[in-house]
């Protein structure tokens, strides 16, 4: 018995040091493998977040007791595998647990990858990344990842238009669709899968680089088709076309408005200054509206109340016109954004209401206006300047001018065009905010208008140029009693009537002589226009300096051309008739003059009504 109580003991003893043992070697390992499946807590308010990724947030207790590097997944299973494992699967995702920094054993978050899908998922944590590492906890509740709500940009469009519509959202919802389905429907909510029963299809695209805040796969652009019949729509995107298939990824519910369309006239205008302006409907969309509509200018779509947007401008003296249009003035606190960087043009929308009062409806689609820097021509000085330098040229063009003034666009690629009495300068190049310089083009003589266009509309200045008739002659030589052609360039010629000699003077009932313009040769006395112009019923007068010769069978080739024949063998006498007898022209130096009339007593511009004097214009008679 002795013999057997010692084994006993003896196996005692042996079975403590084993315990012993293993107690050690699990306190040993303890902060690495010990786990304990705790229940958590899904703490995220609401209990669901979009696709594209997020952040769950969860507590429990003792959760973390002993383990410093947890680590999780999310699975749709209705429980959580015991152990790890490996990679991710459709239903069972792996994500990156972060302990909670207050009370680090008690809870944290898990970050949620991209490749988490559409519907409800269980978080469960583990110990750590090993494969066989054990289950730590796993949540009571579920994290739905659901649909995105996105904004609509613009939120309405005119009837019978085809309206790109942009829907963004603050979340990358799109980053794992490769695939987009999109419809609008007339009902409150988007169907949960796509359908082509009882809605209008259309096909959305990724916006590649949109607008921040909104991130990368945050954006997609579809566009309202032109068949859509007034009203409100859901815009819907799906995660593909397969009907019945493909789940709502992203939408935009009762937030699309077809309306009538309006024009805004004019669409664009200066930054800071009030402008009035016309909103006209293609639809007598103000019927029904007894007092004064509203109107309201916003960068970001139109409400569907009035009054129900942030950052709206409220036009003023809004008055209704006729049933489809109305005035208005927009407001100078319509403005750019000063920056950095400065804005160089803003679209905003002008949106018209029933009313001016909070509530009153949205009755039609979004105009837009659109500004830039206010432009201003010529500057006040000291020292002033006037709008073009220098302020004449000759009217076949060929000149550079200056265009002064403040506010002209220096931003690459902006878009400005000058133009004087409608002949557009070319080679236009902005110098800076206050100097444009270009060159200009063939106009009939006389004073022009300056118009300067840029992004915020056109601005003009009056007689602010001078065109001068300004000529070249080929050839600008001929034997002396000879006859010659001459080719005559300008600018102007088609609205001038060319005839030969004296024009009639008119009897006091009787019109002006129509074709009284004439091309002459003079010498250094020059021509002088007013003269005697007779007492009616007189049918003639006399020059006061008489042409030298006139060059005649004028033929207008153009309103730039003119060609005539030259006779050399004779010249005028101070009644415009030819010399009897003949008396040939001189040798000497001439110049050839267009006038635009040339009856006695005419009062003429100089430089307008008579061509200039110029190298172009002289003619040598001579023998060699």
């Amino acid at each position: 018995m002795r013999k057997s109580q010692r084994r006993a003991g003896a196996h005692w003893l042996r079975a403590g040091i084993a315990t012993a043992a293993v107690a050690t070697a699990v306190f040993a390992t303890s902060t690495a493998a010990f786990a304990v499946d705790v229940t958590v807590t899904i703490t995220n308010s609401p209990l669901s977040g979009p696709l594209g990724g997020s952040t769950i947030s969860f507590t429990g207790t003792n959760v973390f007791n002993g383990i410093t590097t947890p680590t999780g997944r999310v699975t749709t299973l209705a429980t959580c595998p015991t152990t790890f494992g490996t990679g991710s699967t459709a239903t069972s995702v792996i994500v990156t647990v972060t302990k909670d920094g207050t009370t680090p054993a008690d809870g944290g978050t898990a970050a949620v990858p991209a490749a988490v899908g559409l519907g409800s998922w269980r978080l469960c944590l583990y110990a750590s990344s090993a494969s066989t590492a054990a289950i730590a906890g796993h949540s009571s509740n579920l994290y739905s990842v659901i649909e995105a709500t996105t904004t609509a940009s613009p939120t309405s469009g005119g009837s019978g238009l085809a309206t790109p519509i942009t829907l963004s959202s603050t979340d990358p919802f799109l980053q794992t669709v490769t695939t987009l389905g999109g419809l609008f429907s007339t009902a409150a909510t988007c169907p949960a899968l796509y359908t082509t029963t009882g809605v209008t299809n259309a096909t959305p695209t990724k916006v590649a680089t949109p607008v921040a805040p909104t991130p990368a796969n945050g954006a997609a652009s579809i566009t309202a088709p032109a068949t859509l019949a007034n009203g409100t729509y859901s815009v819907c995107l799906y995660n593909g076309t397969a009907a019945n298939t493909s789940k709502l990824v992203g939408k935009s519910e009762a937030a699309f408005n077809v309306l009538p369309g309006v024009a805004i006239n004019p669409a664009v205008g200066p930054s800071g200054v009030t402008t009035p302006i016309t909103v006209t409907g293609s639809t007598a969309f103000l019927t029904g509206v007894t007092g004064q509509p509203g109107v309201t200018l916003n960068r970001n779509g139109c409400p569907g109340t009035y009054g129900g947007g942030s950052g709206q401008e409220n036009a003023t003296g809004v008055t209704k016109i006729t049933n489809s249009k109305l005035v208005a003035t927009v407001p100078a606190t319509v403005a750019l954004l000063p920056g950095p960087p400065a804005e160089t043009t803003a679209a905003y929308n002008v949106c018209t209401y029933a009313g001016s009062a909070a509530g009153d409806v949205l009755i039609a689609a979004a105009g837009t206006y659109t500004i830039a820097p206010n432009v201003t021509l010529g500057i006040v000085g000291p020292p002033a300047v006037a709008p073009v330098t220098p302020t004449a040229g000759p009217a076949q063009g060929g000149s550079t001018v200056t265009i002064n003034g403040s506010g002209f666009p220096t931003a690459p690629g902006a878009a400005v065009s000058v133009s004087l009495g409608g002949s557009p300068l070319t080679n236009v190049t902005v110098v800076s905010s206050s100097a444009i310089t270009g060159v200009t083009t063939a106009h009939a003589p006389g004073p022009a208008t300056l118009s300067v266009t840029t992004a915020a509309g056109t601005k003009t200045a009056s007689n602010a140029y001078t065109f001068s008739y300004g000529i070249s002659v080929t050839p600008n030589t001929a034997a002396p009693s000879s006859t010659v052609f001459l080719d005559i360039l300008g600018a102007g010629f088609s609205g001038l009537t060319f005839g030969t000699g004296n024009p009639t003077i008119p009897a006091a009932a009787s019109p002006a002589p129509a074709d009284n313009a004439r091309v002459f040769l003079v010498d250094n006395n020059g021509y002088r226009a007013p003269g005697t112009a007779g007492t009616p019923p007189a049918t003639a007068g006399s020059w006061t300096n008489a042409p030298v010769q006139e060059c005649t069978g004028v033929i207008p080739i153009s309103d730039a051309e003119i060609i005539c024949s030259l006779d050399l063998s004779n010249t005028l006498d101070t009644d415009g008739t030819q010399n009897a007898p003949a008396v040939a022209v001189p040798t000497g130096t001439y110049t050839v003059m267009v006038v635009s009339d040339a009856t006695p007593g005419a009062t003429l511009v100089a430089g307008t009504d008579t061509s200039i004097i110029s190298s172009g214009s002289t003619f040598t008679v001579s023998s060699f």
